[in-house]
């Protein structure tokens, strides 16, 4: 029983080696990771960049634990944006040992990041130096005079490319890659200076990526995934995967490999910087007579994208935002008493104008508006101008509550401090805080940040009346470059519905 085990231990090794080396056998010859979908760096160039922040792995996987010279691999990948995130740039190294044989592989990947449809589309090349290695010195030899095997050590290194799509929105992902587009030959022709040819082939590797996050609860994320891998002459391999990850810090989750393994995956997450994996692979082929399981683990290190390559600030001169009138154009017979009866929303717009008017007279104090220069001089002049407009416009419908203390102007009025309800403008939100500065912001000035669900959630504005907000407010945010912001608000200082808002807003 010992004897028939051993042989077919031989047999499993030899079929390991000649997959790799015989011309005329095809299987898979880049080496398999379990924790793909926590550095998908190992299996997609397009990838590099594409999360808006510096990330470094490490991995390690020691397959078929028991078996002598089974594989062990080692990776290392950083990858970071580049541009202001418009490009990505990423470096990876892998070394794998199995018996007598290893190889090594390292190549810098560059990607090129679009926008679309709510996402990010990513287009990445990647190219560099593939080594394979034979020491036959570490054959065991049933004959020791057997002069077909050679004595020393043989290299080949020759160069190698691939090609890769990701795409990711905030729940969908999905990513395609292309390996050994050159399909080089490995040739030790004449190795040992004997007249023998040995020629292996880097054939085409293709991975197709897809996954999806759904939050079925605030602190509960479940992310099922797939991963198709094909090699020609080899069947399809599939991995169907599930995790799930609590409060941004544990996951857990499970692989089945087709007709290879089932896979029990956990990882820690630490303040979103540091992560550490852990893999099982149980094997389910026929390799588990033999107890032969597979063991990974991961280390990650995370810069968040708040603090890795910021947009480069630019200096503006101080001016009056795009959406109010120049303040030139203001004159008596703009802001004079007529008699059509203004909406809320016109009431709001106008008193905008008076108080951008009367801060840039106050602080300057110089003659801006020919037509009123007379009557403005000191800043008791300009409460005595204000006084008159304000009782111009103290007429308002029902239902309008909008005021000269929160005329919702995005450059950072101060809220009441009276409780009532407001309106605000939600830009971003974020797993990590980030600095609130206007580089973050694409130049948006007083920031305001609550946090929710274990989120981190930014607006900006200030406005008592929902027409206001979303004619006025919501339209200058999304001009700032915020296509996406939309409309929160708040009653005595917690969050509530915009629906509920409104009706609160419209009691007398």
């Amino acid at each position: 029983m010992v004897t028939s085990r051993r042989n077919k231990l031989r047999l499993i090794l030899c079929a390991l080696f000649f997959c790799i080396f015989n011309l005329q056998l095809t299987a898979q010859q880049d080496p398999m990771f379990s924790q793909y979908m926590f550095n998908k760096m190992l299996i997609n160039p397009g990838y590099a960049g594409s999360t808006n922040s510096f990330n470094a792995a490490l991995a390690y996987r020691k397959q078929f634990i028991g078996l002598q010279g089974a594989p062990q691999i080692q990776a290392i990948t950083i990858d970071a944006p580049f541009k202001s995130r418009t490009m990505g740039f990423g470096i990876k190294a892998i070394h794998e040992s199995i018996g007598a044989t290893s190889q090594n592989e390292v190549t810098l990947a560059y990607a090129y990041h679009l926008n679309m449809a709510k996402g990010k589309l990513s287009l990445g090349v990647e190219g560099g130096l593939f080594n394979q290695a034979i020491d036959f010195s570490n054959l065991r030899k049933t004959i020791q005079e057997d002069n077909a095997i050679p004595l020393g050590k043989e290299n080949i290194i020759v160069p190698d490319a691939g090609f890769g799509f990701y795409y990711a929105s905030t729940k969908l992902y999905l990513g395609g890659a292309s390996y050994h587009l050159l399909q080089n030959k490995l040739n030790f022709s004449g190795y040992t200076g004997q007249d023998r040819t040995v020629i292996a082939k880097l054939s085409n590797h293709s991975y197709l990526l897809a996954g999806y996050n759904i939050q079925p609860q605030a602190n509960i994320w479940i992310a099922p995934s797939l991963l198709l891998k094909y090699v020609s002459g080899a069947p399809l391999q599939i991995d169907l995967n599930v995790n799930a990850t609590f409060k941004d810090a544990i996951t857990i989750g499970g692989t089945y490999r087709s007709n290879n393994a089932i896979v029990f995956l956990f990882q820690y997450n630490f303040k979103e910087r540091f992560q550490f994996g852990y893999a099982f692979d149980y094997v389910i082929s026929d390799l588990s007579a033999y107890g032969f399981n597979t063991h990974g683990v991961m280390l990650s290190y995370h810069i968040p994208s708040g603090k890795t390559t910021p947009e480069p600030e630019e200096e503006e001169e101080e001016t009056v935002p795009e959406i109010l009138t120049p303040v030139d154009s203001l004159t008596e017979d703009s802001l004079s008493t007529k008699t059509i009866e203004p909406t809320p929303a016109e009431i709001a717009v106008i008193r905008k104008k008076m108080d951008s008017l009367v801060s840039v007279l106050t602080e300057e104090k110089k003659e801006i508006i020919p037509e009123i220069e007379d009557t403005v001089s000191t800043e008791q002049n300009l409460d005595s101008e204000k006084e008159p407009l304000e009782d111009m416009l103290s007429t308002e419908p029902p239902g309008d509550t909008s005021s000269a203390e929160s005329s919702g102007d995005v450059s950072g009025t101060e809220p009441p401090e009276e409780e009532k309800v407001t309106f605000k403008i939600q830009l971003l939100v974020k797993r990590e805080p980030i600095f609130m500065t206007p580089v973050n912001f694409k130049g948006l000035e007083n920031i305001e940040e609550y946090e929710e669900a274990g989120l981190f959630k930014y607006v900006v504005g200030l406005a008592d009346n929902y027409v206001y907000a979303k004619d006025v407010l919501l339209n200058e945010v999304k001009l700032q470059g915020f296509p996406d912001a939309f409309i929160v608000a708040f009653y005595k200082g917690q969050k509530i519905s915009v629906q509920e808002a409104i009706k609160l807003s419209e009691k007398p």
